[in-house]
């Protein structure tokens, strides 16, 4: 019985003991598991809280978008709980860092299981806030509206725009504000008319409405006749307006040229009496084209450069531009012409005005010639289209309708401003600044395209293959596809990108890259060279007039052997970008070429040592790239001169811009050339390194530079 007992406890110790080993033993495999796993888990960790934080971010700016409304509380809280967890993360990752770090034989096991134990963790609650973090129910409340506060009337000259805000409310507002009347916690409309009206029952006033979109109630708002010779003057571009609120109708013309010369000077001030400064001043006034807001904006802008003829000049380049030009409240111009344009009630009225800026600026257009036009582009009813069902009496009736129809569209766009009547009877124009938004619009339009050739005297259209193949970008090809080379050859503009199995331009075939003006290389791997003129036995590249080549690897030179007289006689703009393996921008005989080229830029390039090789251009004359304006260089870790000497004349360099080239110790310059360059930009510590052969040629250039 004894032993039958003892037995029995020892077989159930021993059971307890295989227990307890198991559960050792799979602890210790888990732990040996977590800390093999460890890689494993810290990459986890990191998609996890990066995906997270992306959530977070897209909250974030969705958040800012409204200035009305707030984060919910829930959002908020959600928020912090990111942010707390942000921590660990990087709590975590310094602990991975500094393990890793370790060498393997100091690793300890334990801490490493313990470690990517806590990062699975954490994984899993990262992708628990992630799941929180969709808000089915939103993220956005509308915030409390603030204290309703008395305010001082405004000034005369911040007096509200009625085209941006066409609530009468608001206009209500603006009249008790000028009048200083305590409106605080009144905001039932016919309580404010009434208190309006009795405010100014005993009151001679004088009310000025400007831009006026829309027939106002004056009653409605409170503005009665008192019987004590009250006027409201109002300022709209719709006649319309004036009729149905039986106004006193007075049609204000376009300021004169003598009115807009004399706005303009009295901004500028004295300056522009100069005998230097005169004659540019009225070339600016005249692009201005009688808008008072533009000439104001303008005249602004001009006043800053006092009185420097190269600055007039350059900016009346910019303006005529119109894109270019960079002026304050430039933007809000055309924002309102823009919302004029907008403003027109049909597609086919707006087609018809965007179609009055292909005629030529300051052109006079007949009434009914410009009709037909219309007509006949299907703007309004097209005689094409005219069904002779009902015979040639009904046919007449349709001509009739759609000339009246054409006549009644431009009797509206008379009336919105956006055409006017001129002089010559029976005649219309555009004015110039319209005429430019109006290109700027149609540039972009996706439903108006045209094609306009400028100075070529059209008598006919262009064909289906001009039109659609003016412009050909090629991207990610390969080789020399016979159909690619024919279209190529009818191409004006070239966009060659990321290509493979073409080492040079010409191997496109140079009577096929003759025709074109203008030429963008990017991302070609395997260009070695533009044009390689050993292979060819004419001229190349006649009529190209801007090339950019951008990120091409192996790209050694623009041009190798011979270049034929005729080559590149058109280049007006040249820019390299990011070539690391070119060293050589001008081949023997190649700037001979150039002398139409006005603007150089090289960036990126950090094995070009020199811009105007002396190997390659020995004997240049001085007065090559007689038309060079703009030079830039940045980025050109190796350059240490632009040529060897000051032999050049630089007869029209206007900006020289060095960014980065720190070797570039020495700059063309002497006493005597360059005489138009006005601006050398640049790093002060590169300018204070430079060296001069005298003293005198840095004093005369040293006005001119400006820290970039």
């Amino acid at each position: 019985m004894l032993e039958a007992v003892a037995s029995a406890a020892a077989s159930a110790a021993i059971v307890e003991t295989y227990k307890d080993g198991r559960v050792l033993c799979s602890n210790m495999k888990q732990k040996i598991d977590y800390a093999n796993d460890l890689e494993n888990n810290y990459k986890r960790l990191i998609e996890k809280a990066a995906k997270l934080y992306a959530r977070r971010e897209d909250i974030v700016i969705e958040a800012d978008k409204y200035k009305t409304k707030q984060l919910t509380k829930e959002c908020d809280l959600w928020i912090s709980r990111v942010t707390n967890g942000e921590e660990d993360v990087r709590e975590l990752t310094t602990k991975y860092e500094n393990e890793q770090s370790k060498k393997a034989k100091w690793r300890r096991h334990s801490k490493r299981a313990k470690l990517s134990k806590s990062m699975v963790e954490k994984c899993e609650e990262l992708h628990s806030l992630w799941l929180e973090g969709k808000f089915e129910r939103g993220i956005m409340v509308e915030k409390l509206p603030e204290r309703v506060r008395t305010m001082h009337a405004a000034k005369i000259e911040d007096k509200p725009s009625l085209y941006k805000d066409r609530s009468e409310e608001k206009l209500q507002r603006a009249i008790t504000d000028r009048l200083k009347m305590n409106m605080e916690g009144i905001t039932n409309p016919d309580e404010i008319a009434w208190r309006i009206s009795k405010e100014l029952e005993c009151k001679k006033y004088l009310l000025l409405l400007d831009e006026v979109w829309n027939i106002l109630d004056l009653p409605k708002l409170g503005i009665q006749d008192n019987q004590q010779d009250s006027k409201v003057v109002l300022a709209t571009r719709f006649p319309k307006i004036c009729c149905d609120m039986k106004t006193e109708l007075i049609n204000m013309k376009q300021m004169s040229g003598a009115d807009a010369w004399k706005m303009f000077t009295e901004k500028v001030g004295q300056n522009v009496n100069l005998p230097s400064i005169e004659p540019i001043a009225k070339l600016v006034v005249r692009e201005c084209a009688g808008f008072p807001l533009l000439i104001d904006k303008v005249a602004s802008t001009f006043r800053q450069k006092k009185d420097n003829s190269f600055l007039w000049n350059y900016g009346l380049t910019s303006l005529r531009r119109w894109d270019s030009f960079k002026v304050q409240g430039m933007d809000e111009l055309i924002e309102f012409l823009k919302f004029c344009y907008e403003g027109l009630d049909s597609e086919d009225k707006k087609f018809c005005f965007l179609y009055g800026a292909l005629y030529p600026e300051d052109c006079e257009i007949h009434r009914d010639y410009l009709i037909e036009c219309w007509r006949a582009e299907g703007f309004i009813c097209d005689a094409n289209k005219f069904s002779d069902a009902h015979g040639e009496g009904h046919k007449i009736l349709q001509f009739r309708d759609a000339r009246d129809k054409g006549h009644k569209m431009l009797l509206d766009l008379i009336n919105v401003s956006l055409l006017e009547e001129s002089e010559k009877m029976n005649h219309v124009r555009m004015n110039k600044v319209l005429r430019n938004m109006a290109l700027k619009i149609s540039s972009k339009s996706k439903t108006f395209k045209v094609l306009v050739k400028t100075r070529e005297g059209l008598q006919e259209p262009p064909n289906a293959v001009e039109w659609q193949q003016r412009c050909f970008k090629f991207a990610n090809g390969e080789g020399l596809n016979p159909v690619i080379l024919e279209v190529l050859a009818e191409t004006d503009a070239f966009g060659l990108i990321g290509h493979k199995g073409a080492s040079r331009l010409s191997d496109f075939g140079i009577e096929n890259i003759n025709r074109m003006r203008v030429c963008l290389i990017e991302g070609c791997d395997e260009i070695e060279t533009i044009v390689q003129g050993n292979c060819v036995n004419r001229s190349a590249l006649e009529w190209l007039e801007k090339m950019c080549i951008s990120n091409a690897q192996k790209l050694e030179s623009i041009w190798e052997g011979p270049v034929h007289a005729g080559s590149l006689t058109r280049l007006t703009s040249l820019t390299l970008q990011r070539c690391p393996k070119l060293k050589k921008i001008f081949s023997n005989g190649m700037i001979e070429q150039l002398f139409k080229l006005e603007h150089l830029s090289v960036e990126e390039c950090p094995e070009i040592e020199e811009i105007i090789t002396n190997s390659e251009n020995t004997g240049l004359e001085p007065e090559a790239l007689p038309k060079l304006r703009t030079l830039v260089l940045s980025g050109l870790l190796k350059v240490e001169s632009i040529c060897t000497d000051d032999s050049l004349k630089w007869p029209t360099l206007e900006r020289i811009t060095i960014s980065r080239c720190q070797l570039l110790t020495r700059l063309p310059l002497n006493k005597e050339n360059a005489p138009y360059l006005r601006c050398i930009e640049g790093d002060q510590l590169w300018w204070t390194a430079l060296e001069w052969k005298e003293d005198a040629i840095k004093g005369r250039f040293e006005s001119f530079f400006k820290s970039n």
